[in-house]
């Protein structure tokens, strides 16, 4: 009875262990999509081409230059002079784990006589 106890009991542990390993890799992700979704909308708002940059944000999405979290924005240049694109990467400790491709219409400028 003993040595079924111990296997049980090293299963349960195993099982509790996986299961904490994917909550943190989970929470890791959903963090990426959040600081992906939040740049994708700040550069379509801004309806400017943007410039290839990096961003690091801490671990309570913060911007902070130490962050563990950085996100990668590299423009899409287009044959279309009134669309814009860029991708947006998340990493986390040089892991890939979310990336993003926004684009949008800029607005026709229009001069009045």
């Amino acid at each position: 009875m003993i040595a079924v106890f111990a296997i049980v009991a090293t299963v349960c542990i195993a099982c509790f262990s996986s299961a904490r390993q994917i909550s943190v890799k989970t929470e890791l992700t959903d963090n990426a999509v959040i600081l992906a979704q939040n740049t994708a909308e700040t550069i379509k708002n801004k309806g400017l081409q943007p410039e290839r940059s990096t961003v690091y944000y801490n671990k309570d999405l913060l911007p902070d230059v130490s962050g563990e979290y950085a996100v990668k924005i590299e423009p899409i240049i287009e044959n279309d002079p009134f669309l814009c694109g860029a991708t947006v990467s998340v990493m986390h400790k040089n892991e890939t784990l979310f990336e993003l491709t926004v684009h949008w219409q800029e607005g026709l400028n229009h001069e009045t006589n």
